[in-house]
């Protein structure tokens, strides 16, 4: 059972345990609960502030964005330069972006030569992998 199965459990629970005091017919709201919620996606991930993916006037280089994601640098170019004041810095103090170009492929080390922590999952996807893996552990202790 995944973690939105689980959400979506409770929230039954939930709902069957609030109206039960209205003395609706049993069956019907087990049915209208059972259709609602199979029609719902139930997220956790927040409404992130999108940031610009292409634009004539926008920084070129890639940024560490939420939870690890990669992400193209949000502020405005300088000076007919492809990239912002502080990744200009960058490239002129250091003679390299750190985490490259937003459409080359992502470094997989850093100058210090320490893997960088990329994520592509969800923040649900991430906590279901949790949920699953504990209940490998019970499996194998209940066995």
């Amino acid at each position: 059972m995944n973690l939105g199965d689980l959400l979506k459990l409770k929230l039954k629970e939930d709902l069957l345990t609030e109206l039960k005091e209205y003395h609706f017919d049993e069956v019907s709201l087990n049915y209208l609960i059972d259709l609602k919620i199979n029609e719902t996606e139930i997220t956790i991930d927040g409404n992130e502030k999108q940031e610009p993916t292409s634009g004539e006037n926008i920084c070129c280089a890639r940024v560490m964005g939420p939870r690890y994601s990669d992400r193209r640098c949000p502020w405005k170019i300088q000076n007919a330069s492809e990239y912002c004041k502080n990744h200009n810095n960058m490239i002129n103090k250091q003679g390299y972006l750190s985490f490259a170009r937003y459409d080359e492929d992502r470094p997989v080390i850093n100058e210090k030569c320490n893997k960088i922590p990329w994520r592509d999952t969800t923040a649900m996807e991430d906590i279901d992998t949790i949920i699953q893996y504990q209940n490998m552990k019970l499996m194998k202790l209940i066995k």
